[in-house]
């Protein structure tokens, strides 16, 4: 069994719940540590105290948007690795994410193996 501290750490970023839910169990049931936050401003302070390994990280959020968060979590660490969980299917939008430098887009709905392999895409 894996100890804490080898566990690698997700920040998961959503305002529904629903949806921070159903990513939480998908990534405990892999063995993942998961904090979670529901709005931008939240990300990036849990982002800058925790350094997650990876962010999951929904678009279309009040306040600070998810496009935001991607400037300032990149700005903060070029290195950090973020996975966009989002229904925007906008291609100008998803094209402009990749090349700010998000890893992986999932689209909503999703299917479970699908989001499993953005995230070891990510971690790569």
């Amino acid at each position: 069994m894996a100890e804490a501290s080898n566990l690698k750490r997700v920040l998961i970023v959503d305002d529904a719940s629903t949806t921070r839910e159903l990513l939480r169990r998908l990534l405990d049931a892999q063995g993942f540590q998961c904090t979670e936050a529901t709005s931008g401003e939240q990300a990036v302070k849990a982002y800058h105290t925790q350094r997650p390994d990876l962010v999951t990280l929904d678009i279309h959020m009040d306040e600070l948007s998810g496009m935001a968060v991607v400037q300032v979590l990149l700005k903060l660490d070029p290195k950090a690795r973020i996975v966009i969980v989002t229904s925007e299917t906008e291609k100008r939008i998803l094209d402009q994410l990749f090349r700010m430098g998000v890893k992986d887009v999932v689209n909503k709905p999703f299917q479970a193996e699908r989001f499993h392999e953005a995230i070891a895409h990510a971690l790569e």
